[in-house]
């Protein structure tokens, strides 16, 4: 009998599904707290793939991956290739290809069953992911609007983000504000339906009506353009995909914006920060990056290679540097090193134009795919915020801001999944109704 129970325990602590829900639990932490607990979550998962392998656990039914999942796979082997055919540009080829596993673990989490299962049947699991996911944007918030409105009176508080911006903990303005977009469009779809809220998560709806307005206040004060537009115009498509009273009240929620940010000139400017549109860095940058698509066409300069290689490619082509540093009386012009500042351009520019075309498609196809389903008001949204966003930033290839994209897609996946098959097996709880949404 003791050794039946050591074997059963023994069993219990080898199941790929408390491996798979370490992982995720990780995920949900990381969208606010860091690339460390990414790693941890990276390190969980390839011990439950290994558990799965073991367990036999594993369908490689080709046509259960979507179109948009074989387009991500796709780039991914692209991008592998514009590495190969870089290696005298690249620094390191380990480096830049390790930058794959994103892409590589989501193909792999979706054709392993106990990893999907658990985001489907595990009510308990939802509730400690959320739970985490919240509790990391109520702390990174409050610190980030404390540091903001009082960093001059608590000298503590300068050390906390990037002053005159929330930013956080670790004051990464764009990475915060980005993962900030997406959560605050996200929580906005859950509050908008709290019959499917309910049946997600046992976290009360106040907990998730505070955060949106945590969120949205704390987005606002990041004061990162880009990203504030594609908040707007992701809500604007979840009121039109709810009721026109939600339009109207959004069109006053953007008026009292609108006139509170015409007279808000931070940093000292002339130009009130929400509408001076000029920015001669980013337009550099997209300049560079169309050049270098042209320059290298088939295999780009490189997956992740283009920042890098960002000044040599301006010195090459001819163009004036742009950024100004030094005091007034020293100051002079140098190029800005940098990404693209748009994932269309940056996919193109370094990837070439298969692995181009392959992110386009990955985008594309899942649009298409959440817009067809009947959870199409919660999926929607914040897909469109990544769409907008990605004109001017580059969020699909920031480490912690793809971990939350990639989140995103696992669930949609997982969900349109669960909509397509439509049966459950015995004894399991059924999964959220899309009745509900109704």
């Amino acid at each position: 009998m003791n050794n039946s129970i050591e074997k059963s325990g023994v069993q219990k602590w080898l199941a790929a599904e408390r491996w798979f829900a370490g992982a995720f639990v990780a995920f949900f932490l990381a969208v606010f707290l860091g690339n460390k607990l990414i790693a941890a979550g990276h390190g969980l998962a390839g011990i439950g793939v290994i558990a799965a392998l073991v367990q036999r656990d594993f369908r490689w039914k080709w046509d259960r991956f979507s179109r948009s999942t074989w387009c991500l796979l796709t780039f991914g082997v692209f991008a592998l290739l514009s590495i190969v055919a870089n290696l005298d540009a690249v620094e390191s080829f380990g480096a830049h290809a390790r930058k794959l596993r994103y892409e590589l673990l989501v193909f792999v989490l979706l054709a392993i069953p106990a990893a999907t299962r658990l985001l489907s049947q595990s009510i308990r699991l939802r509730d400690t992911c959320s739970a985490v996911w919240l509790g990391g944007l109520f702390l990174t918030t409050l610190l980030g609007l404390a540091s903001f409105f009082f960093g001059d009176r608590l000298s503590f508080l300068t050390e906390i983000g990037y002053q005159g911006r929330v930013s956080g903990i670790y004051g990464q303005v764009m990475t915060f504000a980005h993962a900030l977009l997406f959560s605050s469009v996200a929580l906005a779809a859950l509050v908008m339906k709290p019959i499917l809220l309910r049946q997600l998560t046992r976290i009360p709806h106040w907990v998730f009506v505070a955060a949106t307005i945590l969120a949205g206040i704390s987005l606002y004060f990041t004061y990162t353009r880009g990203a504030v537009l594609a908040a707007a115009v992701a809500l604007f498509v979840l009121a039109f995909q709810h009721s026109r009273r939600v339009v109207i009240g959004l069109v006053v929620v953007a008026v009292c914006f609108v006139a509170y940010a015409y007279n808000d000139y931070y940093g000292g400017g002339q130009t009130p920060r929400y509408f001076n549109v000029q920015d001669p860095v980013r337009i550099n940058q997209w300049t560079t990056s169309a050049l270098a698509f042209a320059e290298n066409p088939v295999f780009g300069v490189g997956f992740v290679n283009f920042e890098p290689q960002s000044v040599k490619l301006k010195e090459r082509y001819g163009l004036k540097p742009v950024k100004k540093v030094g005091k007034r009386k020293d100051r002079k012009w140098v190029y800005f090193k940098g990404h693209s500042h748009n994932n269309y351009l940056e996919a193109f520019a370094a990837t070439g134009v298969f692995g181009g075309l392959a992110f386009l498609g990955f985008c594309g196809f899942w649009l298409f795919e959440v817009s067809r389903s009947k959870y199409a008001p919660l999926l929607v949204p914040p897909l469109v915020a990544l769409l907008v966003s990605g004109c001017f930033e580059n969020t699909f290839f920031d480490s912690e801001v793809l971990n939350g994209i990639l989140l995103l897609y696992v669930v949609s996946q997982v969900v349109l999944a669960r909509e397509r098959s439509n049966s459950l097996e015995p004894g399991i709880t059924p999964p959220l109704s899309p009745s509900s949404l109704a």
